[in-house]
């Protein structure tokens, strides 16, 4: 049986979403479980020319601590295996 990976989306304005679905294309062997913002990786999807992949929606004012808290809630639940995080604006936190 193939691992399920959680995978957050990092900033929604930044390059996680981007990368996440080219990453996606290129590598195979578990399922993503992907966290974030469905808007940014369906933008992304269009950008690289590919069908976006199934999100689990987060939004809220900081939808990459959504995508954080959810993801390692699915991994603590044991409906997860691991947790691969994109990058966030560390910065846009503190404010």
């Amino acid at each position: 049986m193939s691992p399920r990976i959680a995978i957050t989306t990092g900033d929604p304005t930044g390059v996680g979403p981007e990368v996440l679905v080219r990453a996606l294309q290129a590598v195979d062997g578990f399922v993503p479980v992907i966290f974030g913002p469905a808007d940014a990786v369906q933008r992304a999807a269009r950008l690289v020319g590919v069908d976006a992949p199934d999100v689990h929606d987060c939004g809220g004012t900081l939808p990459e601590v959504t995508a954080l808290e959810e993801g390692v809630a699915a991994c603590l639940a044991g409906t997860c295996d691991a947790l691969v995080t994109a990058p966030i604006h560390k910065r846009r936190l503190m404010d």
